[in-house]
C-alpha cells in the first residue's frame, strides 16, 4: 500500500487509490484538506490553506504562492492576507 506523511499530524496516508491532484480531508487531522501533488518528480502531501471571510464566515482557500499582505477578496471587499502563529487570517 503506498502511503506518505500528513504534513499536519505526521501520520502515514494511504495514497493508493489518488491521482495527483486529487484532493481529499485527513481523516486525522480536524479540517485539514490535502492536495497529491508532484514535487521536484515526487509525490508529496501538501495542505491546503484556508482563511474564513471576516463578513460572512465563508471559508476561501489561499493561493499556493500566496504571501502575507496579499490581497484577497469576497462580499465585494477586499482584505489584507496575514500569517501569525501558525495560520492565515483576512484583515
Amino acid at each position: 500500500m503506498p502511503s506518505l506523511t500528513c504534513p499536519g499530524c505526521g501520520e502515514e496516508v494511504d495514497i493508493s487509490d489518488l491521482k495527483e491532484g486529487d484532493r481529499f480531508d485527513c481523516t486525522n487531522c480536524a479540517g485539514l484538506t490535502l492536495e497529491l501533488v508532484r514535487r521536484e518528480g515526487e509525490l508529496t502531501l501538501r495542505q491546503v490553506q484556508r482563511v474564513s471571510c471576516p463578513l460572512c464566515n465563508q471559508m476561501l482557500e489561499v493561493p499556493e504562492h500566496a504571501r502575507p499582505g496579499d490581497i484577497m477578496s469576497c462580499c465585494g471587499q477586499t482584505f489584507r492576507l496575514t500569517y501569525e502563529f501558525g495560520a492565515y487570517a483576512l484583515e
